[in-house]
């Protein structure tokens, strides 16, 4: 999936613009609850709209269709459960005449076939381990109310809203979120319970909102090349913050103490119950730190 990022990147870039129509929703699959403790979720999607949020609590999870052309939007799903773990696998815009190569997908924008349209619904009642790669279009993750134990996140030229408005109940070692051309939007991330969050982008605009229940001894590493970075802290907790910068980029970080080379810390920093640590670098681009208000 990683080799054609770039390219359907560039072809947006130029003015091919991802909507879908509206249809009547169909349910196309859907599994109850037998016993999992825990489950393992794995999206993959060239191009389309995917929504994810909490669903009924006895339901492992349901797969609505909200809108596509049957030949080019008909996903694969697969579940299974072993040793008491729920396996989910889905697949988007499945085709099988298609290679997997990517140039499907960029055949298909040019014939002005954008994908489907897709909500998935997951349990709250066990932990669930998410990840997805997602080539292009729009995903909209609500992982509210969500049980977490680990999250992982690969766009491609893709628009991407992530909010977690709970603390989650689970906690995430390392929270992992790479983005390519697009834009990413969040809300109360700090919420997550995580350990360590990596993030990298390439060209785009990101916005990386920490506020929630960030954890003390937080680690935050950020890498952005071509794009800008604004990252969101809460005002409770105090920053430390590594930032290496060069005549190409940029690094504002608002208010923060220059404590000696590449070193900086939040105002806070001394008296504060929460303290976090991070790492920032840039290439081309730039990178904001500042409070929430």
């Amino acid at each position: 999936m990683k080799s054609h990022i770039l390219a359907l990147g560039l072809l947006l870039a130029v003015g091919i613009g991802l909507n879908s129509t509206s249809a009547q929703e169909k349910l196309i699959r859907q599994a109850s609850l037998t016993g999992e403790t825990a489950m393992i979720v794995r999206i993959e999607g060239g191009m389309g709209t995917l929504h994810v949020r909490r669903g009924v609590s006895n339901t492992a999870f349901s797969l609505v269709q909200l809108s596509g052309e049957s030949d080019d939007a008909r996903p694969m799903v697969r579940y299974n459960v072993k040793d008491d773990k729920g396996i989910l696998t889905v697949e988007l815009n499945v085709n099988e005449n298609e290679d997997g190569d990517g140039l499907a997908e960029l055949l298909h924008l040019f014939k002005g076939k954008h994908g489907g349209a897709w909500r998935l619904e997951l349990t709250d009642r066990i932990p669930i381990d998410f990840r997805m790669e997602f080539g292009a279009g729009e995903a909209a993750l609500d992982l509210t109310g969500l049980v977490l134990a680990g999250l992982r996140l690969e766009t491609g030229a893709s628009s991407l809203r992530i909010r977690s408005a709970e603390p989650n109940a689970a906690r995430i070692g390392t929270v992992s979120i790479t983005a390519g051309l697009g834009s990413i939007e969040s809300e109360s991330l700090g919420n997550l319970n995580f350990d360590r969050m990596r993030f990298e982008g390439g060209l785009g605009s990101y916005e990386l909102d920490l506020s929630g229940a960030l954890r003390d001894g937080a680690q935050i590493r950020a890498e952005v090349g071509l794009g800008s970075l604004d990252i969101l802290v809460p005002a409770q907790v105090g920053i430390m913050a590594f930032c290496e910068d060069n005549f190409l980029s940029s690094s504002d970080l608002h208010r923060f103490v220059r404590l000696e080379d590449d070193v900086y810390a939040s105002p806070n920093y001394k008296r504060s119950s929460r303290k976090v640590k991070m790492n920032l670098e840039s290439g081309l681009g730039s990178v904001s730190v500042r409070v929430k208000k």
